[in-house]
């Protein structure tokens, strides 16, 4: 068989395949459920050249179809080979733009594969999102949704080795926290080993910071930890806390030690001054301890005592990274996400789902059938991926 009877035959497949789904949709959607949201879930404080695994979590009940665009940081770059990147659903990748699509129908998980950057310091990923049958009475029919993938940074960091050569002598590494910004450092060792509580306490006034302890769950060896109290937000964060803010600091542990298979049942003490609470009218009960990563989290807090001079507190927390003593009100917090919900952006880029034809996500569709141009993008690009493979096998 010529490949243009080949090539002509295949059109017939496709033909089929897209009255099949014509024939279908409609009732189909009728039981349709709206895509709430795409989460982002990144590593903390990954090292530089390290590969690293890029999950997305879609929010709806199936079924459901869903188009999304990732733009990942400058410095990053996808595998060499294809089979390596994802395996999750069907993809396409812009190498040069460095931007991978995918279109998901019905798979609520998708994991894909980069390579992190040499240059440390905070970077950022970007994402945007459209559901593909989207049908709503508060929009015009026929148009469709773009909406941000949530989480959108990591922290790269470069270990820097000490000139020792035992193996139990701690790493020391720089967090590329600008030096002016830095009021006070302080470094504690101690040699780590399982299932013995580790404590690490600080006695200085200029850190609020007074213990942080966890369960190691592996020997360590002798193992430091850094903390960095800031004279502003840390520089390695995109967005300050919000609150009253009392300190802003920086925690790591050496060479990245501490990670969930390595500790648990993390906590860090620390105090604030009576005199800054009463100065700004601050009840003490509103004190918290917010840690970022993508986004600021406020962590579980209590508060443990007090003397003459402070009020003590602790925080649990999953690992570490900058941090934020605050005092939040319930109204900051609503205030926090309305602001954050209002300025939702619609990007103006193209779908990268279909191989040879563009699809404005600005583009007024067909009134009768939302989102269904964009969904046979996906079916035609899944059919063109079976043909093409066919042929392969044929020839």
């Amino acid at each position: 068989m010529n490949n243009k009877n080949m090539i002509h035959n295949g059109f017939i497949m496709l033909s089929l395949f897209l009255l099949f789904i014509a024939a279908t949709i409609a009732p189909a959607s009728a039981e349709y459920t709206e895509v709430n949201s795409i989460t982002r879930t990144l590593p903390d404080n990954i090292p530089t050249n390290n590969e690293i695994s890029v999950v997305l979590e879609i929010d709806s009940q199936i079924p459901f179809v869903a188009g999304i665009v990732e733009t990942i940081p400058e410095g990053f770059t996808f595998p060499d080979n294809k089979e390596d990147i994802s395996t999750s659903c069907e993809f396409k990748l812009d190498r040069e733009n460095r931007k991978i699509s995918f279109c998901s129908i019905n798979v609520t998980s998708i994991t894909y594969k980069v390579i992190a950057s040499s240059e440390s310091g905070a970077h950022t990923f970007s994402g945007n999102w459209v559901d593909l049958l989207v049908q709503s009475t508060e929009l015009d029919e026929g148009t469709e949704r773009w909406e941000k993938v949530v989480g959108d940074k990591t922290i790269i960091r470069e270990a820097k080795k000490t000139s020792s050569t035992s193996s139990s002598t701690s790493p020391s590494f720089s967090s590329n926290e600008k030096y002016e910004n830095i009021a006070k450092k302080n470094v504690a060792q101690q040699y780590l080993s399982i299932n013995n509580k580790a404590e690490y306490t600080f006695n200085d006034e200029a850190n609020p910071i007074t213990e942080i302890s966890f369960m190691p769950l592996k020997n360590g060896g002798t193992i430091s930890t850094t903390i960095e109290v800031l004279k502003d937000v840390s520089g390695l964060v995109e967005i300050s806390p919000h609150g009253t803010v009392y300190k802003n600091m920086n925690i790591w542990i050496s060479n990245d030690w501490a990670s969930e298979s390595t500790i648990s049942e993390t906590k860090i003490a620390f105090c604030v001054d009576k005199e800054w609470l009463n100065e700004y009218g601050i009840d003490s009960s509103s004190i918290k301890l917010m840690r970022y990563t993508s986004k600021w989290t406020e962590l579980p807090t209590t508060i443990t005592g007090e003397d003459e001079n402070r009020v003590y507190f602790v925080a649990e927390t999953p690992g570490f990274s900058p941090f934020a003593i605050t005092s939040i009100s319930e109204k900051s917090i609503d205030l926090e996400q309305t602001e954050t919900k209002s300025t939702i952006e619609e990007p103006n880029i193209e779908s990268d789902l279909v191989e040879e034809e563009t699809v404005e996500p600005q583009e007024e569709l067909p009134a009768k059938t939302p989102g269904f141009t964009a969904f046979l993008g996906c079916a035609m690009m899944a059919v063109g991926f079976m043909i093409t493979k066919k042929m392969s096998i044929r020839r």
